[in-house]
């Protein structure tokens, strides 16, 4: 189930530093599961 735009809101304001109009309409497309997923991916910088 995607979020709602409410929910990719507050998600993104928890996860972030909240997010552009753009940002939270991306995380709308996002099942919860992997939403917060990919908040919890740490990147690496591996050449």
């Amino acid at each position: 189930m995607s979020l709602t735009f409410d929910e990719a809101r507050h998600f993104l304001s928890r996860t972030a530093f909240g997010g552009t109009p753009e940002e939270i309409r991306r995380v709308m497309e996002l099942d919860r599961a992997i939403a917060v997923a990919q908040a919890l991916v740490i990147p690496t910088n591996k050449p």
